[in-house]
């Protein structure tokens, strides 16, 4: 799924998401851009987004009140949050509360960048196939339930 996975990167800075762009555009994943934590929103809702890539100091919504959101409505979206400028009590809260996965600084290193969102990208592939396997599991347990059931039922009619 790495390939059909989408990520979105989240800054006011339109030269940063110009070089996110860059960094990105080979990497094999569909790429949304957006330049306020409200259009990030927009996009979350119209779209499954594996990944969000957000900068930390944004006018109206910083990054950690996105993510709140996001960790609220869509808890499954990996979050990573990439900045310069931080109030290190709020992303340590926010690391600490799980809705950051993981903080990068500006300016970041691109070789490490692209191993972080693969790695967060693999980790949603992962907690996804785990809730899949879970379902059937489920399923699985209750059509062994429904059976044990009737067999029982049916014996206690025997005897």
């Amino acid at each position: 799924m790495l390939g059909n996975s989408t990520v979105l990167f989240v800054d006011d800075e339109p030269f940063v998401l110009d070089a996110l762009k860059r960094v990105f555009q080979d990497q094999g994943y569909r790429l949304l851009f957006a330049n306020s934590a409200h259009e990030a929103i927009r996009h979350m809702e119209q779209q499954e987004i594996q990944l969000v890539v957000s900068d930390f100091r944004m006018p109206q919504m910083d990054g950690c009140e996105l993510f709140q959101i996001v960790s609220e409505r869509w808890p499954d979206t990996i979050r990573i949050i990439l900045s310069g400028y931080a109030d290190i009590k709020a992303v340590v809260s926010a690391i600490n509360e799980g809705q950051i996965y993981k903080f990068v600084s500006k300016p970041w290193n691109n070789a490490e960048l692209c191993e972080i969102v693969k790695s967060g990208v693999e980790k949603y592939c992962q907690l996804a196939e785990i809730r899949s396997l879970a379902e059937v599991a489920a399923a699985q347990m209750t059509f062994c339930y429904l059976i044990t059931f009737r067999a029982l039922k049916a014996l206690a009619g025997v005897i």
